[in-house]
């Protein structure tokens, strides 16, 4: 994981680090792409959640997520409209928002991707994304 601030605006990114790609890598991966299919503004905090569960199984979220798969950023790393699965929160036109996946699973381990996105009215622009 990576944090910068520049001008003011923070930013951030998780990626794996490991030797090959494994299962819940893939999996991992398979979950972002998830999201940023879905992403566009309205969509909802929890929907977007379930997606990225969704698709992760038969692995758990990564517990460093704290049931999050991403957040709204800006002037703070968490500027609210986190991605829960019990947040009626919307991706709002405009925004800026951070989609983190993580994966776990005691056999293999874990893996991470994540992507920033600006929400437009033509569903985001992709200012990031992790690498495989």
């Amino acid at each position: 994981m990576w944090r910068l601030k520049h001008m003011g605006y923070w930013a951030d990114t998780f990626e794996s680090a490991g030797n090959g790609i494994t299962g819940v890598q893939r999996r991992t991966d398979e979950a972002l792409d998830a999201l940023l299919r879905a992403a566009r503004p309205g969509a909802k905090a929890a929907a977007l959640h379930g997606h990225a569960i969704d698709i992760i199984k038969p692995y758990t979220l990564h517990p460093v997520l704290s049931g999050s798969v991403g957040n709204r950023i800006g002037l703070s790393l968490d500027e609210g409209g986190r991605l829960t699965q019990d947040r009626d929160d919307v991706l709002s036109l405009g925004d800026v928002y951070t989609l983190h996946v993580g994966a776990y699973d005691v056999a293999e381990g874990g893996a991470f991707a994540s992507a920033m996105i600006a929400v437009t009215d033509k569903r985001y622009d992709l200012i990031h994304r992790s690498p495989m």
